[in-house]
């Protein structure tokens, strides 16, 4: 449901696996050890993989760039982002005209990926579209180089991209058209996201009239821009919609989190929120994000001057997410934000002296230290 799909990642190793396997080998045994490759790396036994494509890359005497891509596959998905590097780039050296070598780029982008490197993430980019502008991934590579754009602000840039893939490349354009109205809401421009996203979802209906299936992405995304662009009761109908057209749908769950999400935040009906949390709560127990769903439950009974039951909840919050750092350092601010509020002056100080000691050098420390000092003689 999120624009980070991956989907050039996909299909990357994809077209690499079947170009590799299509290629004409020079002998029976280099296109036994690639087949035998392609098949471990499908099972992710990348160690043997990798002793397959070493094995057919030295079959003839020569290396191949087809074997050396896959080589650098195995090496990225087996968690060696500094070895796969090494490879791509013995790649682009030594067969800079090769099909193979096109993806090195977008591959090496992948492995700063893995490494945080994000300046260097969208330098590789850059390469694949300015040095490949006619390779057949090079517009699902500009979608991708739009999201980290628009990651690092450059958002002109982004919308650039964006449009050169609507215009130019068709059966891309709705693929970008979702990234474009991500693009715009990371912006704050919830206008033009929300004319994109009934862009898109209108194109979806005309292509596959009557196909549920095709446009139920296309409808989650508009709800979220219009939730976005806190337009609550035009968002809750969307995700209505889709409750009612995807019953036993994850996009269902989804949906039915952001209506309670949306009736407290967007329209401020707290009474509501905290029994459409509850049931949400009761319904989903395995929901992933429980923590921040429970925690939005917990928010409601304050919103609505329980601070006790908030307080109880906000205690079982922090030992159930113990292990979670972020999350108990959360649950412990809202908790003793319900002890003052109680009057429960020794338990807030108790709490506040836990803060500043476990998270010394903190804004949160700091506006402890400050909170306790207006409690200290209560």
């Amino acid at each position: 449901m999120g624009r980070r799909s991956f989907r050039p990642v996909a299909v990357l190793y994809l077209a690499a696996v079947l170009t590799m396997l299509a290629s004409a080998c020079s002998s029976a045994d280099a296109a036994a050890d690639m087949k035998r490759g392609a098949d471990l790396f499908w099972s992710e036994r990348y160690d043997e993989a990798i002793s397959a494509f070493t094995s057919a890359a030295a079959a003839d005497g020569a290396v191949s760039p087809s074997a050396l891509r896959m080589l650098g596959v195995c090496h990225l998905y087996k968690g060696d982002p500094a070895k796969a590097m090494e490879v791509f780039n013995k790649l682009l050296a030594g067969f800079p005209t090769s099909e193979a070598a096109a993806d090195a780029p977008s591959f090496i982008a992948l492995c700063y990926e893995h490494q945080g490197k994000a300046e260097d993430v969208i330098a590789q980019y850059r390469k694949h579209v300015l040095d490949y502008p006619d390779n057949v991934w090079t517009p699902d590579v500009m979608v991708h180089l739009s999201d980290r754009l628009t990651d690092k602000g450059a958002y002109d840039e982004a919308l650039a991209f964006l449009g050169k893939v609507i215009n130019e490349h068709p059966k891309l354009a709705q693929h970008a058209r979702a990234h474009l109205a991500e693009a715009y809401l990371a912006q704050g421009k919830y206008d033009q996201a929300i004319a994109v996203a009934k862009e898109r979802l209108e194109a979806a209906e005309a292509a596959w009239p009557g196909e549920k299936a095709a446009v139920k992405d296309p409808r989650y995304q508009l709800a979220e821009c219009y939730r976005r662009a806190d337009r609550g009761a035009e968002a809750i109908a969307g995700y209505q919609t889709l409750i009612a057209d995807y019953p036993q749908d994850a996009v269902a769950v989804e949906a039915e989190y952001q209506i309670a999400w949306t009736t407290l935040n967007g329209l401020r009906d707290a009474s509501r929120a905290k029994s459409l949390f509850e049931a949400f709560v009761a319904a989903h127990p395995d929901y992933a994000n429980m923590a921040e769903a429970k925690s939005h439950q917990a928010f409601c009974s304050v919103m609505l001057g329980d601070h006790a039951t908030a307080r109880d909840m906000y205690k079982a919050l922090m030992e159930a997410n113990a292990s979670d750092p972020s999350w108990k350092r959360t649950f412990k601010l809202s908790l003793d934000s319900c002890q003052i509020e109680l009057k429960e002056y020794a338990e807030a100080r108790q709490t506040l002296s836990e803060i500043m000691a476990e998270y010394p050098d903190t804004v949160d420390a700091q506006a402890a230290a400050e909170w306790y000092l207006t409690i200290r003689d209560k």
